[in-house]
């Protein structure tokens, strides 16, 4: 666990190492390249301008055989398990909708919050050099969590986050997922 104190307002967040992340990387990826469908699954508003995602898309469009979920099922399993002894959980704590959401250069996800969950997650899959990191925001202050590619990041979801500008000129991609 890391703890972050921004003023007198402790905020903790749990990090956590994906084993054999490179493997993953490779079949997820290639699982989510498969499925991408332009102008269909992107999102591009004011408050957000994402390349890719199927965060809004219906389960009848995702294709299941090429499904990056039956890959990751068992990677959020073990992470939310760790979570749960370290919380000292007598129940387990269990994840909800998992969404995946890719970054082209300048692609960014303004600052929102999750509700109906107590904690939202992070699977950095793929986080290229000068690409953006999750950004939280505290009763008007601002701070990051180092973190690093194959690595899970999770945090209470009523905290402000966002994705800033992604910087790098390769694809920035990560799996979200809410828990309670």
């Amino acid at each position: 666990m890391i703890e972050i104190k921004t003023g007198d307002i402790p905020c903790h967040v749990y990090v956590s190492n994906v084993l054999d992340h490179a493997q993953a990387k490779k079949k997820i990826i290639n699982c989510i390249n498969s499925n991408v469908m332009p102008g269909v699954t992107g999102i591009n508003d004011f408050d957000q301008h994402i390349f890719n995602t199927d965060w809004h898309l219906p389960e009848r469009l995702i294709h299941k055989n090429s499904d990056y979920r039956n890959i990751i099922n068992s990677i959020l399993y073990n992470h939310n398990e760790a979570l749960t002894q370290f919380l000292g959980y007598i129940e387990p704590i269990e994840y909800g909708k998992v969404w995946f959401q890719q970054y082209k250069k300048n692609d960014y996800h303004s600052w929102h919050r999750h509700k109906l969950c107590i904690f939202s997650n992070v699977y950095y899959v793929d986080l290229p050099l000068g690409s953006s990191k999750t950004s939280f925001r505290v009763m008007g202050k601002e701070f990051q969590v180092e973190i690093e590619e194959g690595q899970i990041l999770t945090f209470p979801s009523f905290i402000e986050h966002c994705s800033k500008s992604n910087l790098s000129n390769n694809i920035k991609t990560v799996i979200s997922f809410n828990s309670s």
